[in-house]
This record gives structure tokens, sequence and C-alpha cells, in this order.
């Protein structure tokens, strides 16, 4: 297989295995690939930070392309992409902890990285997250205000609780697994790691049209089948994802990363907390989504709704992409992120 993360280094950073009361259970290590500048001396930078955090089903492999980019035209910038816990090459630990709480809430995976981060040095950084990786974002700069988390880019997502409150039956048609993977176990896992390629495929639109009854629906579907064509993503990264799929520990981890965001969950509950307390993303915030995805059919981009979370004003743009941005368009996330590394 390829490595698409030429000249980054390879680490395991360990870290707590879950929140207090919890102090018996082992650490558990975060895979990354990590990209020193050149002029850092003895492993060491004091510049500008990046952490790229990806989504479902996939690894760290979907920033391949934008990182590379990134090496290139931000030489001076550290890079840290990662395979948040469950996924990839990270440790998987049971999916409840010794107090029954879930061991992959969006608070749990946001700690991690905010702690692989502090391992290299850094007290604060900047973040780019796509899909549950933005989710896993968005709890990271609430919990750990704008002295940790500078600013971020999120791609092509809405808030978790206005999606789920403005579901109609398009979102149920174009974002069933939501619903799927939030079932009790073990049907969703059972079916996940039996049969990975067509989830995978039915998922990421590789090689295939549309089944929606809906006409408008089909028609979006079909437009981010046609952005997303085979040659898009990289043999080895589709490898990777496949394999992570396929694995019950990580398919576990799957599910259970979407029944914590379901209403009643934990996430869900902590969500709703920040919006009754009034807490709100306190550092600036840059979105992209898809143009020919279900975030700009459905929500028109969710500007509106993402303003409504954040304390300053929304920097937002449409992608000519589908859902799957960082391998469809690469050089428009590199874009954004410039952009916001040469804001302050």
């Amino acid at each position: 297989m390829a490595d698409l993360f030429p000249n980054f280094e390879t680490h395991r950073v360990s870290v707590p295995s879950s929140g207090a009361g919890d102090a018996a259970a082992e650490p558990i290590e975060i895979f990354c690939r990590r990209r020193v500048p050149a002029t850092s001396k003895d492993g060491a930078t004091a510049g500008k930070a990046l952490l790229l955090i990806h989504g479902h089903p996939q690894t760290h492999h979907i920033w391949h392309r934008v990182a590379a980019q990134l090496v290139e035209q931000e030489p001076e910038c550290e890079l840290v992409v990662v395979d948040t816990r469950g996924m990839g090459q990270s440790s998987k630990p049971a999916i409840r902890d010794a107090q029954g709480r879930s061991n992959y809430t969006k608070r749990r995976c946001a700690d991690d990285l905010v702690a692989v981060m502090r391992h290299f040095g850094h007290q604060s950084f900047y973040v780019a997250g796509h899909d549950r990786g933005a989710r896993i974002g968005h709890r990271m700069l609430v919990d750990h205000g704008a002295s940790v988390v500078r600013s971020a880019v999120f791609i092509d997502i809405a808030p978790t609780v206005d999606m789920y409150r403005l579901g109609d039956s398009r979102f149920g048609m174009l974002y069933w697994h939501w619903y799927f993977l939030a079932q009790p176990a073990p049907i969703p896992e059972t079916f996940l790691v039996s049969a990975p390629e067509a989830y995978l495929g039915r998922l990421t639109n590789i090689g295939r049209g549309s089944s929606d009854a809906s006409a408008k629906v089909a028609a979006a579907a079909a437009a981010a089948a046609a952005a997303a064509k085979d040659d898009v993503f990289h043999p080895t990264a589709v490898a990777a994802y496949r394999g992570n799929i396929a694995t019950m520990d990580s398919a576990a981890a799957m599910c259970e990363d979407y029944r914590a965001s379901a209403p009643g969950g934990e996430d869900a509950v902590a969500d709703e907390e920040d919006r009754a307390a009034g807490r709100k993303v306190p550092q600036p915030l840059h979105l992209l989504w898809g143009s020919s995805g279900v975030i700009e059919l459905l929500y028109g981009g969710a500007v509106d709704l993402w303003q409504q979370r954040c304390e300053h004003p929304v920097q937002a743009r449409p992608v000519e992409t589908g859902h799957y941005v960082p391998e469809e368009a690469p050089e428009e996330v590199v874009k954004e992120i410039r952009a916001v590394l040469r804001h302050e």
C-alpha cells in the first residue's frame, strides 16, 4: 500500500482512557501522523499547529491530499492528522466505562485530541474537522475555549441537535445510517462487519447511482455520485475505510458514536445543556459544504443554524463537490485553512 503521508512521523500518543471515576482503566493510544516544519529544533515547534479530524466512515487517510498541499503552501505550520479513538489504528476501548458511560462521546474524543496536541507541546492550535470530526471539533471548541482552540474550519455539517429536530423524510432517507447505527447492539455492528463493501459503497456512492424515491433527493444523490467518482478516493484510503468498517471493535465504536449523538444520548444531552446555559462557540468559525450534498439540499449550507451557536460572525461558502470535500476538492479546503491561519 502506498504511504499517503510521506515525510510525516508516525506516533501513538497515550491519553487517559476516560474521565474521572474510572482511574483503573488503562490509557489508550491515539494513532497520528505528524509533520514537523524543517525549521523546528529537536522536533519541537513554537509556531502554528493544525489538527485534522476525520469523519465517518473514514480514517486519517481522508486528509492525504489536503496535507500534501499544506506541506507545500504552509511549510512553517505543524500538521497533526489523527485516527480518533476506536477508529483506524487507534485503541478501541470498550463501548462503556466502569460507570456505564459511553466511551465514544464527542467530549471524550475531543479530550483525547487536546491531550495529543499538548503531548506535542501545543497549548493552543487550529482545528479542521470533516463530518463526525467536525462534531468532535464543535465539542472541543465549546469545552476547551478560545485559549486552546484558536479558530476552526468545519466541513459539511449542520449542528447535530438541529439536524435531528428539523429532520424530515428526506433527511431520514439520505442520512438513514444515523438511525440505523444508533439501534441497539448487535444488529448494526453485525451488518457492518458482514457487508463492509456494500456499506462503504452506499455511503460514499463509489460507483453507485441513487435508489431514493424522491426525484429531488435522487437528483442530489446522483450529483453527489458524479462528483465523487472512483478516482477521487485513493485505493489505499479505500482499503483503510473498508478495513475500519470490517473490524468488530471499530464497528462497535462507530455505532456507539451515533448512539451518543442520537436524542437522549450523552452528546445530545451535553448539546442541550449548552443551549440552555447560553454557551456558544467562542472562536472564529469557518464553514465549507458541498453544493451537491445533503447539507446544501436540506439546510442551504446551515449558515444561519451555525450563526445561532457562535459568538462571532461565521465565515461560510459552498464548494462544488459532494460530501467528501477533503478528497473531492482539497484545494478549496487548503484555501480556507490558509485563510484561517493567516487571519491572525
